[in-house]
């Protein structure tokens, strides 16, 4: 009798050991569940922050472009100014065209399209008429005009001056940038001719004094800049400048990135360079 007790006794606790393990498997498959599930959902989250960011920032773009504001409209000419007012687009209209969908409200036909400085040379600065000079190089009011054939296209031909004149306010604020922080960067000076920007640098620790003259083209900042480069004390050679220019890749505040790439490689001296990399 004692004997079948025992057996009993152990075969319910063998069930209860089965059961408990059946229960722990069981928990451990839910869990594993639940942490798939909450992966699949902190990826699918992630993907809705960055949707989100990507989509701030192309709103953000897109009304960083808007450069231009509305001087007059009548029913004869539309005038907007750019450039801290120093650039006019002026667009004359002629017959209005009718349209099916809205014959009570016809666009206009697009006759002239012309874009006009204003810039006072006399006490502009040497980088404002060079961003200008940049800016009517790349105008072409022939291609504007035959793009805008009536007001119903004359937004796409404001984004398409804004983005010329945001290009060239980057570069006239760069320019702007470099002179202001010139002194800790060895600039000695920086002269502009037509669409080249000379740099003359002068270290004393590095023992060196030279210039880097850059192309300005159309192109800026989308394309690698030409230079040439001019010695004058020192042992830094042509390739030593031709490898730091071609350490920075084309786009945004590329002639800030170029020159301080320059400063950097070449004439900053090996303690800073220490503590700068940390």
């Amino acid at each position: 009798m004692k004997k079948e007790t025992i057996s009993s006794t152990v075969l319910s606790k063998t069930k209860e050991i089965h059961s408990l393990k059946a229960e722990k498997a069981d928990v451990k498959a839910r869990c594993k569940e639940q942490r798939k599930k909450n992966t699949e959902l902190i990826k699918e989250l992630q993907e809705m922050e960055q949707e989100l960011v990507k989509s701030l920032h192309s709103k953000t773009d897109y009304w960083g472009l808007s450069e231009w504001r509305l001087v007059n409209w009548d029913g004869n000419e539309a005038i907007f100014s750019f450039f801290f007012d120093s650039l006019v687009l002026a667009i004359s209209f002629g017959r209005p065209l009718d349209t099916e969908l809205c014959p009570a409200q016809p666009h206009m036909e697009v006759t002239k399209v012309n874009l006009v400085s204003f810039l006072d040379e006399t006490h502009a600065s040497d980088f404002a008429r060079l961003v200008h000079r940049l800016l009517f190089s790349s105008a072409h009011m022939s291609e504007w005009q035959s793009q805008c054939g009536d007001t119903n296209q004359l937004s796409q031909l404001l984004l398409t001056v804004s983005t010329r004149v945001n290009v060239a306010r980057s570069l006239f604020e760069e320019l702007e940038a470099l002179e202001c922080n010139s002194f800790d960067m060895e600039i000695f000076s920086i002269k502009v001719e037509e669409l080249r920007v000379s740099f003359v640098f002068s270290s004393l620790p590095a023992y060196a004094k030279f210039a880097i003259i850059f192309n300005v083209t159309p192109a800026y900042p989308h394309e690698p800049m030409h230079f040439e480069f001019r010695p004058m004390i020192g042992n830094i050679s042509d390739m030593d400048v031709k490898k730091a220019v071609e350490a920075e890749t084309p786009g945004r505040y590329y002639l800030w990135r170029l020159v301080n790439q320059v400063y950097h490689s070449l004439l900053l001296p090996p303690q800073k360079k220490m503590f700068h990399h940390q």
